[in-house]
Formats: structure tokens, C-alpha cells, sequence
């Protein structure tokens, strides 16, 4: 039985505030990291293709202990989540605002393990909290909380795109003034959310992780879950290259990422609204189908086309508003009646969420060395077709794929 959380109401939007931060550390983990080894410390494509599959495969197998540690770690959740946020800072700042202090590959590869752990617990916790928020009725669905979390975590990323050319246009360090300015959203955010962590005794007939995967519904949202994250992995990790390259628009590159993500933080309220009247698989499966035809598009798309790759972004990012609220919303429904440990399911939810990274990162990017893809180099009569294919067609790809396993596989029509 869960026990009663007597919390002030107006915890969430604590907990909003507290996934801006998160969320705008992840651009630099998931977009900006590979490109600025490439162009600013002049590693290969090979080279960085493989560290990232290297250290996102530790960072998934990892994820599931972390669960554990959070799950078990009782009272103490409070202290554990800030050493990792100190871990946090630690490894953003010596990442992108100090000159690596010995051999480079090694040293940036510590900076990105310390980054990927603290940045996985710290987002195990957070989903954790969440579903504790909804347990003792202080918010009273999951699509509710979801707004909130998405609102909040889109704010972040908003921040995060803006923030290297604000700097730059000022004449500062751009990349130091990025870190700083993370960091200290890390320690503000910390502070406003510092008593609101807490561990609910619950008793769970399943928190073991295997049995928790012995359950056949799970193991369908867990698939859904890494069909659905592929495209987004593929095109973020290939992104900066897209538009420097194809586009030959690298200035415009965090107006692009900005008019994406507004547009996902206006859809995500739009999409929380819409599942009070429609099913939620109904409304994800209209979702999916947005960004498969309008992100089709990129394939057609040449030097110049800056205004059309602004109404891609535009559409595609009400998509990702679809993504970001409603299926969580629909894990967490089904994981809170089927009594599961939550930090558990969502240790899972993260490691089968980032396989797509480490496949995109670790796989895509040797591929383009291989084609012959050179960052930093302009188009020439097509010769870089590899990268239009593998930006636009297969991400459009694997996306039918997730609409198809959601059609197909054992979800509720039903939003309750």
C-alpha cells in the first residue's frame, strides 16, 4: 500500500522546475557532444562514433542498477541526488569549458561517463517522483503531470539551444558560458526541489528487474519505447552535420532547434488536453503519423531551404510534444496498477531509451566516415547522399515501425 504524502500542492511545479535543468544538459549529451569533438578537438568521425557507442552501452547497462540504488536507497534519496547534481556540474564544466588536462580521448571519455551516470540517476529519481506525485494525489493524472514535466523540461531545452550563440554574440567564450550557465540552473533547481524528494515504503511482489521483463505487456512498452526514441536518436545525433552540410545554414542551426522545441512546448498542454476527450494510443498514433510526413520532407531538401527546414521543425516538433506526453504518460498508468517498483521500471525505461543512442552515435556516424563525409566540408553534386539517407529516410523508417507495434501490441484503448 502506498503510504500518504502530506506535501505541500504546489510541490510540482517544483518538479517542473527542477526537469528544465535536466533537460538542458541533455542537448549537449545528445546533440552538440559529437560534433564539438569533431570540429574542436579534431577527432575522427571513427573515433567518435566508437567512444560513444562505447560509453552509451555502459550507460545503458547501467541504468537498471541505478534504478536499484534509488529504489533502495531509502531516506537518503535527498543526499544521493546532490552528489549527483554536484557530479553533474563537475563533468559539464571540465567537458566544454576546460582544455583537456591529459591524453584527450581518455580524458573526454571520463567527463562523459561521470556526465551519463549522474545524468541517468538523476532522471530515474525525477520519473520516480513523479509517479510518487500522482500516487498521494497531489496531481491527479499522469497526463497531467506530464504537462507539467514537459513544460518545464522544454523550457530547458529552449535555454540550452539559445545559450551558445547569446554568447557568442556578445564575444564570450561560448562554450564556457554554456557550462556555467547550466550549472547554475543545476544549483538553483536543486535548491527549490531539495525537500521534496522522497522514498514511499510500498511492498512490490516484482521489483527484481527479470521478473519485472517476465511481464509481457512491459516488455511491449519497453519495444515501443526503443522504436519510438531511434528516429529522434538518429536525427539528433546527425543534426548539427544536416545543417552545416546539406543546408549549408550552420548559423541558423539554434533558430532551427529553438522553433522545434517552442513548437513542442506550445503542443505538449494541446496533446495533455486532447487526452481528456480521445484514447491516449489513438492520439500517439496521430502524433507519429505528423512526424513521418512532415519530417519526409528533409529528403527533398537542399542548400537555401532554411524557410522549409523552419515549417519541418515547426510540424515535426508538435509531433515530439505527442512523444514526450503521452506515452510516458501511458508507462506510468500501466506500471502504477500493475504495482511495479517505479524507479525500477523507469531504470528500464531509460536503458531501452538510450540503446538508440549508442546504435546511432556508435553505428551512423563510422558509416558517414566511410561514405566519404567530411565535417565541415560543402555538398557537392550529391556527394553526400549517406547523410540525407540516414537523416531523413531512416528515421521516417523506424518510425512506422513504432506505429505499427502500437497498433499491434497489447496497450489499453482506454485512457482509465
Amino acid at each position: 500500500m502506498v503510504a500518504a504524502i502530506k506535501q505541500d500542492t504546489n510541490d510540482y511545479w517544483r518538479y517542473a522546475v527542477f526537469a528544465a535543468p535536466l533537460a538542458a544538459v541533455g542537448i549537449p549529451i545528445y546533440i552538440y557532444a559529437p560534433k564539438f569533438l569533431v570540429d574542436h578537438h579534431g577527432l575522427s568521425l571513427w573515433y567518435v562514433g566508437a567512444m560513444f557507442l562505447f560509453l552509451r552501452l555502459i550507460d545503458v547497462i547501467q541504468d537498471p542498477f541505478l534504478g536499484k540504488i534509488a529504489q533502495t536507497i531509502g531516506e537518503y534519496r535527498k543526499h544521493s541526488v546532490l552528489i549527483f547534481v554536484m557530479m553533474l556540474c563537475f563533468s559539464v564544466w571540465f567537458f566544454f569549458a576546460v582544455d583537456p588536462l591529459f591524453e584527450p580521448s581518455i580524458y573526454f571519455c571520463l567527463c562523459l561517463i561521470v556526465m551519463f551516470t549522474a545524468f541517468s540517476y538523476l532522471n530515474i529519481c525525477f520519473y520516480s517522483q513523479g509517479l510518487i506525485f500522482v500516487e498521494s494525489k497531489l496531481i491527479n493524472t499522469h497526463e497531467g503531470l506530464a504537462a507539467w514535466r514537459e513544460t518545464g523540461a522544454l523550457i530547458g531545452i529552449v535555454t540550452a539551444c539559445l545559450l551558445p550563440t547569446f554568447f557568442q554574440t556578445f564575444g564570450m567564450d561560448a562554450w564556457a558560458g554554456f557550462a556555467i550557465s547550466l550549472i547554475f540552473m543545476l544549483v538553483i533547481s536543486n535548491f527549490v526541489m531539495r525537500n521534496c524528494w522522497t522514498q514511499v515504503p510500498r511492498i512490490c511482489s516484482q521489483v527484481k528487474i527479470f521478473s519485472f521483463l517476465r511481464d509481457n505487456k512491459t516488455r511491449s512498452f519497453l519495444f515501443l519505447a526503443f522504436l519510438n526514441a531511434s528516429p529522434v536518436a538518429v536525427t539528433s545525433t546527425l543534426f548539427l552535420f544536416f545543417v552545416e552540410t546539406r543546408l549549408e545554414a550552420a548559423s541558423f542551426s539554434g533558430i532551427f532547434l529553438l522553433i522545434f522545441f517552442i513548437s513542442a512546448a506550445i503542443s505538449v498542454p494541446l496533446w495533455g488536453k486532447l487526452t481528456t476527450y480521445y484514447e491516449l494510443r489513438k492520439l500517439l498514433s496521430i502524433g507519429m503519423l505528423l512526424a513521418v510526413v512532415t519530417f519526409g520532407f528533409t529528403f527533398f531538401l537542399s542548400s537555401g531551404d532554411i524557410f522549409l527546414f523552419f515549417i519541418i521543425c515547426g510540424l515535426s516538433g508538435a509531433s515530439l510534444g505527442a512523444d514526450m506526453s503521452i506515452l510516458p504518460a501511458m508507462y506510468a498508468s500501466y506500471i502504477s496498477k500493475a504495482g511495479f517498483e517505479s524507479s525500477v521500471a523507469f531504470g528500464l525505461w531509460s536503458f531501452f531509451n538510450k540503446v538508440t543512442l549508442a546504435v546511432s552515435a556508435g553505428v551512423i556516424l563510422p558509416i558517414l566516415a566511410m561514405t566519404g563525409f567530411v565535417s565541415g566540408e560543402s555538398e557537392v553534386d550529391g556527394q553526400f547522399f549517406s547523410l540525407t539517407f540516414f537523416y531523413s529516410l531512416v528515421p521516417c523508417s523506424l518510425k512506422l515501425l513504432a506505429l505499427i507495434a502500437l497498433h499491434y501490441g497489447p496497450f489499453e484503448r482506454k485512457n482509465r
